[in-house]
């Protein structure tokens, strides 16, 4: 605006050396030319229109005088002579010490970027363009990030082959941008990227984007809106020898490294889990769009199926935490220092990857995951052994005393579980073991159950006080009303009830004589 006192463009030195023209056929050379020190300040409002684009709009009211448009169409120049057009030729064009202050109001929080530290220099710059123009460019984003590029660019036919680096790109800056879309916030963390970028406008015999090299993400801490508590964070994930082609798509990484990665789930008082509520919800619109015919488009034609292909996945002390707060005392337990690998995955059919991972519960039970796996492919494939020893009971006793009545002052559980997932078909041997499973006073909880849940134990425990648990599930993944959780307490239903009809069976273990004699 003209009455803004801040300048949108300033620059303190323009120089053009070395300018030759060649009258005869119609050629200009220059030598160099330097912009040193510019300033530019830039803003999208929130209609999406950049401030330069009203800057050089045309006057309204204003137009060109037909001499004026005679002497400026080209279709006006006598046919009979042709006119060769001038050409120019820069040897070097340069930009030092740039810095530009840009400011995104499209979004509801106004997102502020700025550059400074710019350099930029290109050479054998021809005009008409053509041909491949070296280029060397470097900057500073938001004051900590770095990046840098070097190769070549071509502009008549868009290409270009560019070594690319980004360094401590800080993702906080680009928060704005996240939350009309969910609830996280990202506190810290920040981008770091080495490696070579090829684009092609005309890329029938290859891909049209083409990148190799790694990438990182480093400290990571994204916090939950609602709750008011971290959700996610991290030390590093690191992908080195990535392949990553565009059109079509094809991915490749060597390694995914990801350490000290730390994830909270968080069940409120009022009952609502902090992972089930990350989206923002959309605002409902006042008035209903008018309908309006869209032209039909033309239909492409189906992309292949997306190549994805990960050799090893490298996990360092994960933890993963889980609190109630929705009950008194509340609950906490979690996973803690769960280390390993995985090897092998990929989306061919006939892929599985290896699953090696082992860590604890609590910091003392031990957890060992080992199997084969195969999530990217269209059919999915598991066939794991997961194994929980000595788990310490007395965590779960606010639960048992409100919905049991009775809280757990003992007890130590452990779980034997195989599952294998195969063409949509769930198989799975569930083998628990409570082990001393004692109850204190009872609670007069009034969400408490009135079936007698101590006689249920005794008759479940044998002689040494262990409750030994074999119960196999089955389910089709296909059925349009498969639920996981039902499978699994059918299954648990059926133990009960075949102790429950069969009560000398079960005493027979507590004295060690057989159901028949007791029957």
């Amino acid at each position: 605006a003209l009455d803004d006192p801040e300048p949108l463009i300033a620059f303190p030195s323009f120089v053009i050396e070395r300018i030759g023209v060649d009258l005869s056929n119609r050629d200009i050379g220059v030598g160099m030319i330097r912009l040193t020190a510019p300033r530019i300040r830039g803003w999208r409002e929130a209609n999406g229109v950049e401030n330069f684009a009203t800057l050089f709009a045309p006057v309204e009211g204003q137009q060109a005088s037909p001499k004026e448009e005679q002497s400026t169409n080209p279709d006006s120049a006598s046919p009979s002579e042709p006119v060769r057009p001038w050409t120019v030729l820069v040897k070097e064009a340069v930009i030092e010490q740039g810095g530009v202050a840009f400011d995104d109001r499209t979004v509801k929080t106004p997102a502020d970027m700025t550059i400074d530290d710019l350099n930029i220099s290109v050479k054998e710059l021809r005009v008409p363009l053509r041909g491949t123009i070296p280029l060397s460019a470097s900057l500073r984003l938001n004051q900590t990030g770095e990046i840098e590029a070097k190769g070549t660019v071509r502009l008549d036919v868009p290409a270009a082959d560019v070594a690319l680096s980004l360094s401590h790109i800080g993702l906080r800056p680009f928060q704005p941008y996240l939350d009309g879309f969910v609830q996280v916030e990202v506190t810290d963390g920040e981008v770091d990227l080495l490696g070579d970028v090829t684009f092609r406008s005309k890329h029938e015999a290859e891909p049209m984007v083409r990148y190799r090299g790694k990438v990182g993400v480093a400290n990571l801490h994204v916090w939950h809106r609602p709750s008011d508590q971290e959700l996610l964070s991290w030390t590093s994930l690191g992908l080195k020898n990535v392949a990553v082609d565009l059109e079509p798509t094809n991915v490749k990484v060597g390694e995914i490294a990801l350490k000290d990665p730390a994830f909270q789930i968080v069940v409120a008082k009022n009952g609502t889990m902090n992972v089930s509520d990350l989206m923002v919800k959309p605002e409902k619109p006042t008035t209903p769009p008018a309908a309006s015919p869209e032209p039909a488009s033309p239909k492409r034609p189906a992309a292949g199926p997306t190549l994805i292909a990960i050799d090893t996945v490298t996990l360092s002390k994960l933890s993963a935490t889980f609190t109630d707060e929705s009950i008194d005392p509340r609950v906490t337990t979690g996973i803690y220092g769960l280390s390993g690998t995985i090897t092998g995955l990929s989306s061919k059919e006939v892929a599985k990857a290896d699953v090696s991972l082992t860590g604890t519960v609590d910091h003392v039970a031990p957890v060992k995951i080992q199997g084969k796996i195969n999530p990217l492919s269209g059919d999915a494939y598991t066939d794991m052994k997961v194994l929980f020893q000595g788990i310490d009971l007395t965590v779960a006793s606010p639960y048992a005393g409100k919905y049991v009545g009775f809280p757990i002052t003992k007890g130590k559980l452990s779980l034997d579980l195989k599952y294998e997932l195969s063409r949509k078909h769930l198989t799975g041997e569930n083998k628990l073991l409570v082990d001393q499973l004692t109850f204190g006073e009872k609670t007069e909880s009034p969400d408490a159950t009135s079936l007698p849940v101590r006689l249920a134990v005794a008759l479940l425990q044998d002689r040494r006080g262990r409750i030994d648990i074999d119960m196999p599930v089955r389910g089709d993944l296909n059925e349009p009303d498969f639920r996981y959780g039902r499978v699994v307490l059918s299954a648990l239903v059926n133990v009960v009830t075949k102790v429950a009809t069969s009560p000398f069976a079960a005493l027979g273990g507590l004295v060690g004589g057989g159901g028949e004699e007791l029957q």
